[in-house]
């Protein structure tokens, strides 16, 4: 096991032949060594919002409603009657 990040990008280089500077640099090696430590995998995390399904998009809806016809009180207001 190679201790550095340099160490392993040299070492890295030399097993498959690539000459010069590439892509990868001691500071990538490092944060991806970090990221595999953290979560386990050196995968991107996906874009955007996560998929939610209709079902649970419904059932909000639904508590939304019981609960805005409804004070603090416990009482319904004279607009939530309307």
């Amino acid at each position: 096991m190679v201790a550095c990040p340099a160490a392993a990008l040299r070492r890295f280089r030399t097993l498959h032949n690539l000459r010069g500077v590439g892509p990868c640099d001691p500071t990538t090696v490092q944060r991806l060594i970090d990221k595999f430590r953290r979560t386990g995998s050196v995968a991107d995390e996906p874009k955007g919002h996560p998929n939610i399904s209709p079902d649970v998009v419904a059932e909000v809806s639904m508590q939304i409603d019981e609960i805005s016809g409804q004070t603090a009180h416990g009482s319904c207001s004279k607009r939530a009657r309307v």
